[in-house]
């Protein structure tokens, strides 16, 4: 299966204006245990996108802040879109994230 993780980069000047200053993929097409591994290290607390984990939702990861400029670096797992909704909130379990039953 084919996992991706995003990353948005928040600055105070950015945040001002709503928006973020970087976006991207961090990781395209890796495997759930890369993603993990990843975001283990570089992930901070975990939320879903939104509380029915539907098809097009994905978990959100609140970084810390960078302490040299203040900005705060976020990721996002996006799930393959052929995983069944139970097994999206399995995973979301494995990350401890906070919402989910």
């Amino acid at each position: 299966m084919q996992f991706s993780v995003t990353y948005e980069r928040v600055t105070e000047e950015s945040a001002e204006h709503g928006e973020a200053e970087e976006t991207g993929f961090e990781l395209k097409g890796v495997s759930l245990r890369e993603a993990y591994d990843f975001l283990r290290w570089n992930g901070g607390h975990c939320e879903p996108s939104d509380s029915t984990l539907g098809p097009h939702s994905w978990l959100k990861f609140y970084g810390e802040q960078d302490f040299r400029d203040g900005s705060h670096t976020n990721y996002g797992l996006h799930f393959p879109r052929n995983l069944t909704a139970s097994t999206r909130r399995r995973i979301a379990r494995v990350f401890h994230c906070y919402n989910v039953r």
